[in-house]
């Protein structure tokens, strides 16, 4: 079986898969960028997890993917942390964590701004990325030593292609 027919049926898989947990899951292959977003979604403990995940068309030459994710935590005192992936390999920097047990507030909120070089990573892993379907996952993680899995309330992502 090829590699570009494996990474299909992957992503075919991630998106029945996603779309089974009933996470958000875009229906069609964006051009340029996409947007999702889920609701009370699982934060497995010490296990990084998909919660949700998009896919652009293809990457480009001489192009930057650029993602912007958000995970917001309710009530809960954990140490949780979000990070990217795109076509399995992580985006820089590597992650973002927020500590939420020592906060008075109802709500904790992780944010991040990542992002990878498409020319590198082609580099890195050829065939993988230019004028290949680019499917992005925001991985979350609740990194607390122990406990039960948390839920976050709303987690979203947005990822677009920024030329050089």
């Amino acid at each position: 079986m090829s590699r570009y027919l494996r990474y299909v049926l992957s992503a075919l898989l991630l998106v029945s898969a996603l779309a089974s947990r009933g996470l958000a899951v875009t229906p069609s292959l964006p051009k340029n960028a996409v947007a999702v977003s889920a609701q009370s979604v699982s934060l497995p403990l010490l296990s990084p997890t998909p919660l949700v995940s998009g896919t652009i068309a293809k990457g480009k030459k001489g192009y930057l993917l650029a993602v912007e994710a958000m995970m917001n935590l309710f009530g809960q005192a954990i140490v949780a942390d979000i990070r990217p992936r795109v076509n399995g390999v992580l985006l820089a920097p590597l992650e973002a964590t927020v500590d939420c047990k020592f906060t008075s507030a109802t709500s904790c909120t992780d944010t991040g701004t990542f992002w990878i070089d498409l020319d590198a990573a082609e580099l890195a892993h050829p065939k993988m990325f230019v004028g290949k379907p680019l499917v992005i996952d925001l991985l979350g993680e609740n990194q607390s030593v122990s406990g039960d899995p948390a839920t976050a309330g709303t987690v979203t992502m947005t990822a677009h292609l920024l030329k050089k």
